[in-house]
């Protein structure tokens, strides 16, 4: 883990910077702000301005720390030495940070009377974290910390890379899908995207992999 250390130390701090931002701005803020938007962006959900500039950082912040440690947990789990790719590591560990910064980002920005569209932007982050998942996702080893983890992706590398091959176009393309339907707003196609990107992996790895064992003992 020596050579993340700096990344994980240089994440923690951007994780934290919504704080520094709301106790400099913290007379001018609500006593509650809007936590949770619909598709329309408006807020249908509210929280504390002590939760919204501290509590949520520190909670991503946690969040953050059982990636990197939930890492070095899973590779000692297993058998061989096979290692995460490296890319796919910093990728996950990049995550919490953008999310910190684009929560506080919209929460502040809607509090203090700014006007954006704040279910546009994250669905344009979503849609392109999705993506960037879906190119590594097929790259990524065997493991028991970031991929599709079922026992029978675990307990087969041949249905592993199949399963990962096949969901990592799956979740560039339904990425594709979310930027193209900023344009339309059409609720469905969201709903039928994250559906898939859940089930079909969940599916194809389970027929793959006993049709594979299948063929074997015959």
């Amino acid at each position: 883990m020596k050579q993340y250390k700096k990344t994980i130390i240089f994440t923690g701090i951007i994780i934290l910077l919504p704080i520094l931002f709301g106790t400099i701005m913290w007379s001018k803020l609500p006593d509650t702000m809007a936590t949770h938007f619909g598709m329309d962006g408006t807020p249908n959900g509210w929280s504390s301005k002590a939760f919204v500039v501290f509590g949520l950082p520190l909670f991503l912040l946690g969040v953050h720390m059982l990636c990197v440690f939930g890492q070095i947990k899973g590779e000692k789990k297993m058998k061989e030495e096979r290692k995460v790719s490296s890319k796919m590591y910093m990728l996950v560990l990049w995550i919490c940070p953008l999310v910190s910064i684009i929560c506080g980002v919209t929460m502040y920005s809607y509090a203090l009377g700014g006007q954006m569209d704040i279910f546009k932007i994250i669905q344009i982050f979503i849609a392109l974290l999705f993506m960037a998942v879906g190119n590594y996702l097929p790259k990524c080893r065997q493991n028991h910390f970031i991929g599709i983890k079922l026992p029978w992706t675990l307990s087969d590398e041949e249905t592993w890379n199949h399963t990962h091959r096949v969901t990592g176009w799956l979740w560039m393309s339904g990425g594709l899908v979310l930027l193209v339907n900023i344009l339309f707003k059409v609720d469905w196609i969201i709903y039928a995207v994250f559906g898939a990107m859940i089930i079909v992996p969940f599916v194809y790895s389970g027929v793959y992999y006993f049709l594979h064992k299948k063929a074997d003992s015959q």
